[in-house]
């Protein structure tokens, strides 16, 4: 007898998968963030930069 899913939507990006003949918890689905990370940009400071903090 093949397994018949069910999905559970329990937050914005989590959804849960349970056995529909079982009710059993069978795993959690995880949506990739749309966010990525921000990264600071290494650079050399100015001369401008420089006379600033002098």
């Amino acid at each position: 007898m093949p397994k018949t899913i069910e999905f559970f939507k329990i937050s914005k990006s989590r959804t849960q998968l349970r056995c529909s003949r079982c009710k059993g918890l069978m795993g959690w689905w995880d949506e990739p963030s749309q966010v990525k990370k921000i990264r600071p940009e290494k650079r050399d400071w100015s001369y401008q930069e420089r006379l600033s903090l002098r």
